[in-house]
């Protein structure tokens, strides 16, 4: 068994999601179904969903804004993460005040990766934005 091979997934979202219709696993589907029933969810869910609207306008928390989408299902969410992880600098660690927020931009981009708008071009480009970030993190680390 060739661990390389045998633990890829080829599908999105492969990060704390499983594509709709994966057995035995947390979906969009599920999250959904989920803020749409359970009142308390919604409850805990609420002041990231007011962050999120007041992001909207300038859209600068791709991560934020993903999340949204995932558990509502509201457009405006999608399209407010799709413009963030096109718009905002993505910088390394050594570049910031803080901790790069790389990972952030990964995660959103691994949940947005079937969006009918996230175009071959535009996954080309966010993908470069991550990798090179994640070049300087790692050379940082050696």
């Amino acid at each position: 068994m060739n661990p390389d091979t045998t633990l890829r997934s080829t599908s999105h979202p492969r990060l704390g999601f499983r594509p709709d219709g994966a057995p035995g696993a947390r979906t969009f589907a599920s999250v959904r179904d989920l803020y749409q029933h359970n009142e308390t969810f919604r409850g805990y869910f609420l002041p990231a969903q007011q962050l999120a609207e007041e992001d909207l306008a300038s859209p600068s928390e791709p991560l934020l804004l993903a999340a949204c989408w995932v558990a509502t299902g509201e457009e405006r969410f999608a399209q407010a993460a799709l413009k963030a992880l096109e718009t905002v600098e993505l910088k390394p660690t050594a570049q910031s005040d803080y901790y790069s927020p790389v990972w952030e931009f990964a995660l959103a981009y691994d949940w947005l990766f079937n969006h009918p708008d996230l175009t071959e071009a535009r996954k080309r480009a966010v993908e470069k934005k991550i990798a090179d970030v994640l070049e300087s993190e790692l050379n940082d680390c050696d």
